[in-house]
C-alpha cells in the first residue's frame, strides 16, 4: 500500500513514458467486449472518493469512477473532463460543462451536481481528506445548467488544482443526507458518469462494468476486475496460469520468474514517490534529532537497493524526488557507524563495552519498525533495517500488520519508526504529510510541525510565478531535511506486468489506468 500524495490530483513534471503499443489494423467495434483481471498487492480498503488513502485505489477511482471538472495530462497540461471549457479571471473561474453527459441513472450532468459536492464537501471539511480543501473557495456560482462559477478569496496561481474534486450525483447526496449514508449508497447503488460502474465491491476483489451511457465508442472493455493479494504465492500462480492481465508494481525479487513467462512483458516506470521511515515524534527517544541521525547514519540503504531490488531504485534525501522540476540535489546521507555512535552518544545512547548493547541509564535499547503485510517488499526492508539496528546494540522488533491495522496503530502512535510509501498524483503536494494541518487528519502521521515549513508549502503551491514556487520547494526540502521528521529510503523503479494480449496500454507518470477506457484484448476467449 502506499500513501498517495497531498493535494488534488497533482501535476509531476516526469517524463518517463514507457507505452505498450500494439494496434492493429481493427476496428472499433472489432476491439469492443472482453474482461481483464488487474492484481494490486494490499486490499480494497476503501473507494469513497472524498478519503481514500491508498495510491491504487485513488488511481482506479479518479481514472474510472467519479470524475472530476479538469484532468492533467501525463505533460503536466490541463485537459477537460467532465467540463468543455473554461475561463480564468481574477480571483475567479468559470467552466462550462459538456452538454451530453449523463448519470448511469439517466439523468443528465449538469451544474448543480458539481455545486451539491462542492457543499458536501465544505459541510464535511472533518472527515474529507485534506486532498479537497475548499479554503480557497468563497462562493460558488451556477449561471446556468451547464455553466458553473467558483469565486475565491484571493488570486490563486492555479485555480484548476482548487476545483479539482471528485463530482458525484446531485440526487444521490440529497438522497443520502449524511456522509454514512452516502458513503453506503456509493457503494450498494453506484451512480456513476465515467467509463466504468462499480458492479460489485468487496475487500479483496472490485468488480467493474462497462457504463454504456459514457460514450458510443468506449470504453471498449466490458469488464475489469481487480484482485487484491496479500502473498506472493498467490500472484505467483496467478501469473503461471496467465488468469491476470494487467499488474503495476509487481516485487522486484519475481522479476527473474516472471521474464521466463511467455504470456507476459515487464514495462518499467519511474515511481513519483519514495519509501521512507516516518519517525513517531512524540516518542521521548525518537523526538530527539540527534537520535534520528544515528539512526540514520546506521543504515546502508545502497546495499539494501542492490540487495532487495537489485538496483531498481535510486537513493535520495530530499522529500521530493529526482524527477520532480524543483528537486533538490544533495549528495545522501552516507552509511557511517563513526557518525552513527557519535549522535547516538548526544542522544544520551552508549555501547556497553561488556555486552555490546545500546544503552541508556542500564537499559538497552528496544525499537519498534511497523509497516504493512500486504507488501512483501516493504517487509523485507524492515527486516533489513532491523538487522543495522541490531548491529549496533539495539533491540528490534518488526510489527507487520494488515492495512487497516497498519493506520490504526499510526494513529495511536504504537511505533518508533513508520515504514511506508509516498506517490504524488498529478501534481506535487506534500500537504497532508508535511504541512501542520495533516495532523489532524493522521495523513501526517509523525506530528511534525514547523511554520516555516507551513510557509514554504503554502508559497509553492498559490505563487503564480515559476521562479517563486522554486525557491519555496526548494527551501521546504532542505528544511525537512535538516529536521528528519523521516528519513527517505529510496525511490523505486516501477515494474509493470501486461498480458502480451492485452493492448494499447499506456503507463506513465499518471498510473497505469490514464487510458484504460482504450485498453482492448487481441484475443478474447
Amino acid at each position: 500500500m502506499k500513501l498517495f500524495s497531498g493535494a488534488v490530483l497533482l501535476i509531476v513534471t516526469f517524463t518517463a513514458l514507457f507505452t505498450c503499443n500494439r494496434n492493429s489494423e481493427k476496428t472499433i467495434s472489432e476491439k469492443k467486449g472482453g474482461s481483464i483481471n488487474i492484481a494490486i498487492q494490499g486490499n480494497a480498503d476503501n473507494l469513497f472518493p472524498f478519503n481514500i488513502r491508498e495510491y491504487y485505489t485513488q488511481e482506479i477511482n479518479s481514472n474510472l469512477l467519479s470524475q472530476s471538472l479538469t484532468i492533467v495530462n501525463p505533460d503536466g497540461d490541463i485537459q477537460p473532463q467532465l467540463a468543455k471549457s473554461w475561463q480564468a479571471g481574477h480571483n475567479q473561474i468559470t467552466y462550462v460543462l459538456k452538454g451530453k453527459v449523463k448519470w448511469s441513472n439517466g439523468q443528465h450532468f449538469t451544474a448543480k451536481d458539481v455545486s451539491t459536492t462542492f457543499y458536501f464537501i465544505n459541510q464535511n471539511q472533518d472527515k474529507i481528506s485534506t486532498l479537497f480543501n475548499t479554503d480557497l473557495i468563497s462562493e460558488i456560482e451556477i449561471v446556468d445548467s451547464l455553466t458553473i462559477r467558483f469565486k475565491f478569496k484571493e488570486d490563486v496561481s492555479e485555480p484548476h488544482s482548487v476545483t479539482r474534486f471528485p463530482i458525484l450525483n446531485n440526487q444521490q447526496i440529497k438522497n443520502a443526507e449524511n456522509w454514512d449514508n452516502l458513503k453506503k449508497s456509493y457503494y450498494e447503488d453506484f451512480v456513476g458518469c465515467g467509463p466504468f460502474l462499480l458492479k460489485k465491491y468487496y475487500k479483496n476483489e472490485i468488480q467493474l462494468i462497462r457504463n454504456e451511457k459514457y460514450d458510443i465508442n468506449y470504453p471498449l472493455l466490458d469488464e475489469i476486475n481487480v484482485k487484491f493479494f496479500s502473498s506472493t504465492d498467490t500472484l505467483n500462480s496467478w501469473l503461471e496460469s496467465a488468469s491476470i492481465d494487467l499488474m503495476p508494481d509487481l516485487p522486484h525479487n519475481l522479476l527473474k520468474s516472471v521474464k521466463k513467462l511467455t504470456d507476459f512483458e515487464v514495462i518499467s516506470s519511474v515511481e513519483p514517490g519514495y519509501t521512507f521511515l516516518g519517525w513517531n515524534l512524540k516518542n521521548e527517544e525518537t523526538v530527539a534529532l540527534a537520535f534520528r541521525k544515528g539512526l540514520s547514519h546506521a543504515l546502508d540503504r545502497q546495499t539494501m537497493v542492490d540487495g532487495i531490488m537489485s538496483g531498481y531504485a535510486t537513493v535520495f534525501d530530499s522529500p521530493a524526488y529526482p524527477e520532480f522540476w524543483a528537486y533538490h540535489q544533495t549528495d545522501p546521507l552516507e552509511f557511517d557507524l563513526e557518525k552513527s555512535r557519535k549522535y547516538l552518544n548526544e542522544a544520551g545512547w552508549f555501547t556497553n563495552k561488556t555486552t555490546r548493547r545500546l544503552e541508556k541509564d542500564g537499559s538497552q535499547l528496544k525499537l519498534k519498525i511497523l509497516t504493512n503485510n500486504e507488501n512483501d517488499l516493504r517487509v523485507k526492508v524492515a527486516i533489513n533495517i532491523k538487522a543495522y539496528w541490531e548491529a549496533i546494540g539495539a533491540e528490534v522488533t518488526v510489527v507487520s500488520v494488515p492495512w487497516g491495522d497498519f493506520l490504526k496503530a499510526l494513529k495511536s502512535k504504537e511505533y518508533d519508526a513508520a515504514l511506508i510509501s509516498w506517490v504524488a498524483s498529478d501534481k506535487f503536494d506534500p500537504t497532508e504529510l508535511y504541512h501542520s494541518s495533516g495532523i489532524k487528519s493522521d495523513n501526517n502521521f509523525m506530528g511534525y510541525a514547523n511554520d516555516s515549513v507551513d510557509f514554504f508549502i503554502e508559497n509553492a503551491l498559490s505563487s503564480k510565478h515559476k521562479s517563486s514556487r522554486e525557491k519555496n520547494w526548494l527551501k521546504f526540502q532542505k528544511k525537512i531535511i535538516q529536521d528528519m521528521p523521516v528519513t527517505v529510503l529510496f525511490g523505486k523503479r516501477i515494474l509493470n506486468v501486461v498480458s502480451k494480449n492485452l493492448k494499447n496500454v499506456t503507463i506513465n507518470s499518471d498510473g497505469f489506468l490514464y487510458n484504460a477506457k482504450e485498453y482492448w484484448l487481441d484475443d478474447r476467449k
